[in-house]
């Protein structure tokens, strides 16, 4: 290199092999003190000093940008910012106490009920030493309710939930927390003797089965305030909890007009004018108001939300504790479910149901470990080699003409 920009008859038009990587550069490239400098400040880096130099900027063990930041005033490679996203990327402690993802973009249910009952949530919440179960349908939002003296078991659940069944019928989806009562192979038999599909959400995750979480939300509020002497008043209990299904949601209506047609009847002294049964025109009103808000709603919390790229079957990840935060362990992604969004990880013999937002990637380039010289063990891609980049244009056919 030095030896080419010594002799003046070479220009980037006429580079040799070793130095054409830097054509771009190659008329800001002077010599100083043995020193090759890009602008008269940028050392340009020789391969044999890279990592050592790699070594050096990651002591401060900073993110990518505010590494590539340092480095490119300082120096010169073709290549550098891949080496440093790599040498990030694969810091043990960087990746352990790598920050949390970003929430992703809201994504409705990808089936939308049509009827009442169709599609329900189910969850399991405790108070005061009891367990208690919420059952939301998630086209009415209508909330039923039922009390265990303890954590129930898989069969209690499921005689439970039979005597839901018999009031409203027997759904096509049911979506839970995955919780043990709901993940048994009983309550999965269950599922398949009424032809019932079983959606469960991720852990950890309550957004993915936020319509149950809402509910628990609600009955623990109503559980607490009606809490006396270590019991629950059910009777105070069940006349809030009927005036809860009258009272109206953002769409406009409450959940007893949309599974009844109508508000029903409460303590609360009231008109009969007001439990008159809605229209065609009023229902159509309510599902343009219940789009609009839900649109509304998905508008403001993608503000604070970004998508992240897929995964795929065999890639490597890191799981996020979702207690201490620290990306502590590492799985395989065994399968990607429905939705899109979770994924099942495998970490070992064992498979956990984890969302996006708590898996990082494993770079597949990144299998030899290395000592840094901070004690700090990385396992960082061979930084003299970056990544080929090829363009995607058509190559013609070469033709030469002879002059005869």
């Amino acid at each position: 290199m030095i030896d080419a920009l010594q002799d003046g008859s070479i220009s980037k038009t006429n580079l040799p092999k070793a130095a054409r990587p830097f054509k771009k550069v190659w008329e800001t490239m002077t010599i100083e003190d043995g020193l090759i400098l890009i602008d008269s400040r940028k050392i340009v880096v020789p391969v044999s000093a890279r990592q050592k130099v790699l070594r050096l900027l990651h002591l401060a063990h900073q993110g990518i940008t505010r590494t590539y930041e340092r480095a490119r005033t300082l120096f010169f490679w073709p290549g550098m910012k891949n080496d440093i996203v790599n040498i990030t990327e694969s810091c043990e402690l960087c990746q352990l106490y790598s920050p949390s993802l970003s929430q992703e973009p809201l994504k409705s249910d990808a089936i939308l009920p049509l009827r009442p009952f169709e599609s329900v949530s189910a969850d399991l919440f405790e108070y005061g030493g009891r367990s208690f179960l919420a059952y939301v349908d998630r086209y009415s939002g209508w909330v039923c309710f039922d009390a265990f003296g303890k954590t129930p078991s898989t069969r209690e659940v499921v005689q439970s939930i039979k005597r839901i069944f018999a009031c409203f019928g027997i759904p096509l989806r049911i979506r839970t927390d995955g919780g043990p009562q709901f993940s048994s192979a009983e309550f999965l038999q269950f599922c398949r003797d009424d032809c019932i599909q079983p959606v469960i959400s991720s852990a950890f995750h309550p957004q993915s089965n936020g319509h149950a979480e809402a509910a628990v939300k609600m009955l623990k509020n109503l559980v607490k305030k009606h809490w006396i002497s270590g019991r629950l008043d059910r009777e105070g209990f069940d006349a809030a909890l009927l005036e809860w299904r009258n009272i109206p949601r953002e769409d406009g209506k409450s959940p007893a007009q949309w599974l009844f047609g109508f508000n029903l009847r409460t303590r609360i002294p009231s008109h009969p004018s007001t439990r008159l049964s809605l229209d065609s025109k009023e229902f159509g009103n309510g599902l343009e108001r219940r789009s609009l808000e839900l649109d509304k709603d998905k508008l403001q919390y993608d503000t604070r939300a970004r998508s992240h790229d897929p995964l795929n079957v065999g890639d490597r990840v890191r799981i996020q504790n979702v207690i201490s935060k620290l990306w502590d362990r590492q799985g395989i992604i065994h399968s990607i479910r429905d939705s899109g969004r979770s994924y099942v990880v495998l970490i070992g013999s064992r498979r956990y149901v984890r969302n996006r937002r708590y898996l990082r990637p494993i770079r597949s380039q990144l299998q030899s470990a290395m000592e840094f010289g901070n004690g700090v063990k990385c396992s960082p891609v061979n930084p003299v080699d970056p990544l080929p980049r090829r363009s995607n244009r058509m190559k013609k056919k070469i033709v030469r003409f002879t002059l005869e």
